[in-house]
């Protein structure tokens, strides 16, 4: 599995003195969607309407522009055998707006031509535009910002169906800034409405394919090292990207020391390097131990008190809530392998 580790020394307030690293880790989620393995070769097509949306607050979005990022992005995950856009709009000669689903005769024939299995559809876009100017007194200066909500509505057609297959309406914000000594010199230095209507249709083509397609997220998670010689040492190795060995000092301290916060700090410890390996199973039985020895430590073993204690108990919830992200990990698993079977990847 692709990792990238991000080391940052510093002191938690958090956790009082105990020093720490964090470590940034690289997983693959699955799709929302998970195609048949059959479905190899897709087709993109714009099928959004030529309608001008002139409601206040909005950008005329470019389909064509959409429809072509979609694809692009697409085939940049290598998801998929082969991706083929469709260079013609669809709807272009439409003479108002309406329901613009493919008919089965337009999804057999767009099968067809493109030699494609099924198609995904851009059905329409809106990109809607939120200006706010600030006086900001601590640099003397003018701020204008562009927050830009872009919707992609989605469809997924076969041929096996009449009707599509999914209709998902992906979105998402992207957002421009500009600063100036007055408020004409912030705004000249804001993008003008025909660069963020071109970015944010290239943006809206992007948005839907992590729902389409298993993708990458990044995770920080936290590194115990002080304390000890051991925790020190193992530390360095995290840092010298020698996992090993510093799983190896973990292991012997949390077995030899008699003090229930190192225990603990090490079970974390323990739990990260697991999740590294992808052993997530292993990894929750650790942080679980974290976690149980931090209540043991700073928890009250009854009733409402012991409920009330929680949130007065920094390590108890931290360790808790890892141990949460672990059980999605781990129940996303089943979906992922079955997503990736088309690469028989291991990741």
């Amino acid at each position: 599995m692709r990792k990238q580790f991000l080391l940052l020394l510093s002191c938690l307030a958090l956790f009082s003195c105990q020093t720490y690293e964090q470590v940034s880790i690289d997983y693959m989620v699955p799709a929302e969607i998970t195609f048949p393995l059959e479905f190899r070769k897709v087709g993109i097509v714009n099928n959004v309407p030529k309608v001008e949306n002139d409601s206040v607050g909005t950008l005329p979005a470019d389909a064509s522009v959409a429809a072509l990022s979609l694809a692009e992005t697409v085939a940049l995950t290598n998801y998929f055998d082969e991706v083929i856009i469709c260079d013609s709009a669809l709807r272009a000669n439409d003479a108002g707006f309406r329901e613009s689903f493919l008919t089965s005769a337009e999804v057999r024939q767009l099968t067809d031509e493109l030699d494609v299995d099924f198609i995904i559809s851009m059905e329409d876009i809106l990109l809607k535009l939120d200006q706010k100017l600030y006086y900001r007194p601590e640099w003397n200066a003018h701020q204008i910002t562009a927050d830009m909500k872009a919707y992609s509505f989605i469809n997924i057609y076969s041929e096996r169906r009449s009707e599509p297959i999914v209709k998902y309406i992906a979105q998402d914000s992207i957002f421009w800034e500009g600063y100036g000594a007055n408020e004409e010199s912030a705004r000249a230095n804001l993008i003008n409405y025909k660069r963020m209507t071109q970015e944010g249709s290239q943006f809206a083509g992007t948005i839907a394919v992590p729902y389409l397609i298993p993708h990458w997220k990044s995770v920080t998670r936290t590194i115990f090292n002080g304390g000890s010689v051991h925790l020190r040492d193992a530390g360095y190795n995290v840092r010298k990207n020698n996992w090993d060995e510093a799983y190896s000092l973990w292991i012997k301290e949390f077995e030899s020391t008699k003090s229930e916060k190192k225990k603990m700090w090490c079970a974390n410890n323990i739990a990260v390097y697991y999740e590294m390996k992808d052993e997530i199973t292993e990894a929750l039985t650790w942080i679980n131990k974290a976690r149980d020895i931090a209540f043991e430590i700073y928890g009250n073993p009854s009733g409402q008190e012991r409920a009330a204690s929680f949130f007065s108990i920094p390590y108890y919830h931290f360790f808790a809530l890892y141990s949460n992200e672990l059980s999605v990990r781990e129940a996303a698993l089943p979906k992922l392998i079955l997503q990736m079977q088309r690469h028989n990847d291991n990741f």
